[in-house]
């Protein structure tokens, strides 16, 4: 590791702003720098035009997590699909393929009772 949990970090840029410099001091005597090339990024103003979505899908951030970093085993690029039947995550790539379908239900967790799990609004 570059640099432990209590180390002191000191950003400096170097050469007009084409680099930053990172140096870390940690506990235990050790002294790490280095660099890193900044960017030049030409670009143009973009605007996200408004959204109106036939489904609005309501689920803990965890599941939703746990569902992506499985299927991004497959592929890096995950489609996501809503219905009255449910959610649907779909990933199909090289090495194989899989999909998920979360259906809507009420919470399972006691101090979430009465609240929707997953909420499919459509």
């Amino acid at each position: 590791m570059i640099c432990d949990v209590v180390a002191e970090v000191v950003v400096r840029l170097v050469e007009l702003i084409e680099v930053v410099g990172f140096q870390c001091e940690g506990s235990d005597d050790r002294i790490a720098e280095f660099e890193l090339k900044l960017m030049q990024i030409e670009s143009e103003r973009m605007e996200i035009p408004e959204q109106h979505y036939k489904v609005i899908a309501r689920l803990p951030s965890s599941e939703f997590q746990k569902i992506c970093r499985d299927l991004k085993e497959f592929v890096e690029t995950l489609q996501l699909s809503g219905s009255k039947e449910g959610l649907k995550f779909q990933v199909k790539g090289d090495i194989g393929s899989g999909n998920v379908l979360l259906m809507p239900r009420e919470s399972e967790k006691p101090q979430d009772r009465g609240q929707t799990w997953i909420s499919l609004l459509i």
